[in-house]
């Protein structure tokens, strides 16, 4: 089992970094567009890499200006890494973003795969503190007592079975590497716990300094939890955070510091004195309750919920009873209630970067698209056709499970039915048939997907198999265009089959929930079992 993400079918892994260079360089310089300029150099008469410079100046007669030896090798770089021998750089930190902060004039001295290696690692580890604000992409903030990341995988073992999950979402990374965890337990002994990368906490004696992650914070759920989120940021001066669940009803936690921490070293001290390993940092504190009941003595479970990141102050949640209910966390009000589906909706999603428009999907087999402003009538985007052994009069499809918009372009949609191990890409523009699909590399039924926060097309999709995959949904367009950038039109064809993942993981059981952290983009939470893990990507 590998111990970190890897490229699920290495390419060359026989070559040293050098000879992968001058094998791309070989194949690919007149191409690619980072390369674009260089004379074509005798490959075979390399040494190392300084060598290397002196082959890939310009020529006198080239219209491109001449490079300097970092931007030559930041080019290089650049290129292999969007091409399939980025395997290489699977043992490193390396991210092509990050080229800025490792350009070195020493550069040139490296001469072999280890020193580059060695030297991509270490810039991009001490080079952070000065870099990370830099780019528009990673939102995280470190602090001068904040240490680099220096693992691949930071796990923690609950001592319940895991199921909701999600990351924190505040830029300062001492905070942002903090996970809400639900268990899943059938009886009414739920938990809700909130757990912290152990380096980033204060030192305190009372911290077990071995553990990757320490619980900060528990509260009880009668019910098991079916979704967790954290507030998203708002420019405001509250220093507490706020948490939202689903169960039986819709619940709004604040995370606040605990007055006794110091004073006992349990996180629940009444219930739990006999467990010195979790500690009482901090205190999860009912903030409300929100219920709809048309029926005093009967209330609907809750599937799921979305929070709007364009209005933090509208929810939508989804439930059994058909319906989907908008409902303000400030005024602690259902705004409306609509009957979303003809059965049970299992999901919902806010459209990125909209407070008015989200989707929800459900037993039906349908997707359907709302929009605050006219609730009069909605739009069907995606309708599963009914399985072959359907009987006669009964139009039932099989279920959709689970949705989510991109963060990157608003205008597509991820979701999958029950039971598949394929994932459906939709396009609110073109409704009707999916776009592209996801496919022929689960061997196990999907469970959970989650976007990439930073990078237009990336999704990351997690199943009973125990695998958890990363995909590039633009693979395959011509010409470096992206699907965002595509102009062709897709009603009347059939969806584009994507079918090998960027990465692959392994995990030691079967994978129910994922969630790619938007403050610090290079994590994916984890969860199987009674395990949650925080993968580098």
């Amino acid at each position: 089992m590998p111990n970190r993400f890897t490229p699920p079918s290495p390419i060359c892994p026989c070559l040293s970094l050098i000879e992968t260079i001058q094998h791309f360089l070989f194949n690919c310089s007149s191409k690619h567009t980072a390369l674009s300029g260089y004379v074509e150099p005798d490959f075979n008469q390399f040494n190392d890499f300084a060598h290397m410079h002196s082959q890939l100046i310009r020529s006198p007669s080239s219209p491109y200006p001449a490079l300097s030896t970092s931007e030559v090798f930041a080019r290089i770089l650049q290129a292999i890494w969007s091409s399939h021998y980025r395997s290489i750089f699977e043992c490193t930190s390396f991210n092509p973003h990050h080229i800025p902060a490792i350009i070195h004039s020493d550069l040139y001295k490296l001469n072999s795969q280890e020193t580059i290696i060695s030297f991509i690692r270490e810039k991009m580890d001490t080079s952070r503190n000065t870099h990370y604000s830099s780019y528009p992409y990673q939102q995280s903030t470190r602090t001068q007592d904040a240490a680099p990341p220096t693992k691949e995988i930071y796990q923690y073992d609950a001592p319940w079975l895991t199921y909701a999950l999600d990351w924190c979402k505040t830029p300062i990374e001492q905070k942002s590497f903090r996970l809400a965890v639900g268990s899943f337990i059938e009886d009414s002994n739920n938990k809700l716990q909130i757990i912290s990368r152990t380096d980033l906490l204060d030192s305190h004696s009372q911290i077990d300094q071995r553990n990757d992650f320490t619980p900060v914070a528990e509260a009880d759920s009668y019910y098991p939890i079916t979704k967790v989120l954290w507030e998203p940021r708002k420019n405001d001066s509250r220093n507490s955070d706020l948490l939202a669940t689903t169960g039986d009803i819709l619940r709004i936690w604040e995370l606040v510091d605990d007055p006794r921490h110091g004073q006992s070293n349990s996180i629940n001290s009444s219930s739990r004195s006999n467990n010195s390993n979790n500690h009482s940092m901090q205190q999860l504190v009912k903030k409300a309750e929100l219920v709809n009941m048309k029926q005093s003595d009967f209330c609907a479970p809750l599937t799921s919920f979305d929070w709007n990141e364009t209005d933090p102050s509208l929810i939508v949640t989804s439930s059994i009873d058909t319906t989907c209910t908008v409902w303000n966390v400030e005024t602690n009000q259902a705004k409306t209630q609509l009957i979303a589906h003809d059965s049970d909706v299992y999901d919902v999603a806010f459209m990125h970067g909209s407070a008015d428009t989200f989707a929800s999907v459900g037993a039906d087999g349908s997707v359907r698209l709302f929009d605050l402003r006219s609730l009069e009538h909605s739009t069907i985007l995606y309708e599963a056709q009914p399985t072959p052994n359907t009987r006669v009069g009964n139009n039932a499809s099989v279920p959709l499970l689970r949705l989510q918009f991109s963060r990157m372009n608003s205008n597509l949609l991820a979701t999958f039915h029950m039971d598949s191990a394929v994932v459906q890409i939709l396009d609110i523009r073109h409704p009707s048939a999916p776009v592209a699909e996801l496919s022929k590399s689960h061997s196990g039924s999907i469970n959970c997907l989650s976007w990439s926060p930073t990078e237009s097309g990336q999704i990351a999709t997690g199943g009973d198999d125990s695998q958890v995959l990363v995909w590039n949904i633009n693979q395959g367009f011509n010409d470096n265009r992206s699907y965002q950038n595509s102009q062709q039109r897709y009603n009347h064809q059939p969806p584009r089959s994507v079918q090998d993942p960027l990465l692959a993981y392994v995990a030691d059981a079967e994978v129910n929930s994922l969630t790619w952290s938007k403050s610090a983009p290079e994590w994916i939470g984890v969860g199987f079992g009674k395990t949650v893990q925080a993968l580098r990507v």
